[in-house]
């Protein structure tokens, strides 16, 4: 950033000094997604399980919001399914985490060659918890790499911008939950990741 802050002060024209200020700007959100991911790491390592009442398409919606920046022009449809409108008892900070990292790499690895693209969001209760299915049309992962994307800054694609933190937070984050998740994954079709959390206790 201090380079393109230094070429954008030598520059005579605007449309050099516009092409630095995307270049800082794109710098900027992947040092902020980075900086956010480590908190998101630190605050799950750290602080306590919190049992509390969550809405959890409430918790999808707003995760869907948060990352407006993402997708700005609006080319990906977003499609939630909940079979019932309750409250759920779960620790609502970490499975915000675990959201907005799923919804984020669904965004960031879209398929830029089908015309239609979507993340469909299904949510389903049993008597003790709760069962939530994250899917895309997007590239895929292929099965050569599904056993390591959870991994600590592990890249499935090298031409990411990520962190390589984001699943891996993912899974310590539904670990911490009591909880577990699956991915079902064809190159050029689409993932399916399936989070399955349990009620960390009735609701009184």
């Amino acid at each position: 950033m201090l380079g393109l802050v230094e070429i954008a002060r030598l520059e005579t024209t605007m449309q050099g000094k516009e092409l630095c200020l995307t270049m800082i700007r794109d710098s900027v959100r992947k040092l902020d997604g980075f900086i956010k991911d480590i908190i998101d790491y630190s605050r799950n390592q750290r602080l306590e399980l919190t049992a509390e009442k969550v809405n959890i398409r409430e918790v999808v919606e707003e995760a869907f919001s948060e990352l407006k920046y993402l997708d700005k022009d609006n080319f990906i449809e977003k499609n939630i399914n909940c079979t019932d409108e309750r409250h759920f008892m779960t620790d609502g900070k970490r499975l915000s985490v675990v959201m907005k990292n799923l919804f984020s790499n669904a965004i960031r690895y879209h398929d830029l060659k089908k015309a239609q693209r979507y993340i469909k969001v299904d949510i389903s209760y049993k008597p003790d918890k709760a069962v939530i299915q994250v899917s895309d049309n997007g590239i895929g992962i292929d099965n050569t790499h599904i056993g390591s994307i959870f991994k600590m800054f592990y890249r499935a694609d090298e031409s990411s911008s990520g962190s390589g933190l984001g699943l891996y937070i993912v899974k310590e984050s539904i670990e911490k939950l009591k909880g577990t998740i699956d991915v079902n994954s064809t190159p050029e079709i689409g993932t399916t990741f399936t989070v399955v959390i349990p009620s960390l206790r009735p609701i009184s």
